[in-house]
């Protein structure tokens, strides 16, 4: 019992919040370019469609599913974030990432990095038949250093936000790869699973101190 106990306080300790806290990092949607370091990049249709019945999905779960606040990082992911909560969420924080803020690390040359590994593994993965669920944990071993600094900075642009602590259901819009780090970077612990799950458009990766768990858009309740 004092070993069980020994391991949940730990755990805790390395979480950027307490057990009572739900975050819900999810993936933009679909874009016309799928360049990952165009901020300008527009949501294709598809991407517009299933930010849209992303919507419906988390309306359906209920009102003990409702986020108190909402963080998006600029570009496609602040557009997918904006298409999710254009209604019914009035009056709640939304923060929305300045530059790089929760999409890639702040330094130019970093973000390049983290970019240009996730062209290189992703096009690789194709001829070397690399599994699409290995494509993150190959992204940290490509780009170890500039993705360490980039869950570094995410951690601190987070505990900046007054009453972040505080808030128990809280949603963060990212691109792809970019949302495992953000998950990693808010409970370090789940890293190994984390090195196994491959967001989809519109996916989501639903995390608390204790679990964490990847939702395909498809197997939402609609």
């Amino acid at each position: 019992m004092n070993a069980v106990a020994r391991v949940i306080h730990i755990e805790q300790a390395q979480s950027l919040f307490g057990p009572q806290t739900i975050v819900c990092i999810i993936n933009r949607g679909a874009t016309v370019d799928a360049d990952p370091g165009n901020l300008e990049s527009q949501l294709s249709d598809s991407g517009i469609t299933k930010a849209r019945q992303l919507a419906v999905a988390i309306d359906a779960m209920g009102p003990q599913c409702r986020f108190k606040a909402v963080i998006a990082g600029a570009g496609a992911a602040s557009k997918t974030a904006k298409e999710i909560f254009q209604t019914g969420y009035g009056g709640i924080p939304w923060i929305e990432g300045v530059g790089h803020e929760y999409i890639a690390p702040r330094n130019p040359a970093d973000a390049r990095a983290v970019w240009d590994s996730i062209r290189d593994v992703t096009s690789r993965a194709v001829i070397t038949m690399l599994h699409p669920n290995e494509i993150y944990a190959a992204c940290k071993l490509l780009c170890h250093g500039p993705l360490e600094r980039f869950r570094a900075e995410t951690r601190a642009n987070l505990l900046a936000i007054p009453g972040i602590r505080d808030i128990r259901r809280l949603a963060i819009v990212s691109n792809d790869i970019m949302c495992n780090a953000i998950a990693e970077a808010i409970f370090p612990h789940h890293a190994r699973v984390l090195d196994a799950i491959a967001l989809q458009p519109c996916d989501m990766i639903v995390a608390t101190t204790k679990s964490i768990e990847h939702f395909p858009l498809l197997r939402l309740p609609h």
